[in-house]
């Protein structure tokens, strides 16, 4: 059960960290367009 969960999390993350690093380069984009 847990290796399989884990194994599902192994696929999803890449996803997630490479949205979260999108999302903090546009989040910096934008605080330094508005200062």
């Amino acid at each position: 059960m847990f290796w399989v969960v884990s194994e599902r999390l192994e696929l999803f993350m890449p996803r997630v960290v490479k949205y979260t690093r999108i999302g903090v380069e546009v989040y910096d984009c934008a605080e330094n367009f508005y200062k």
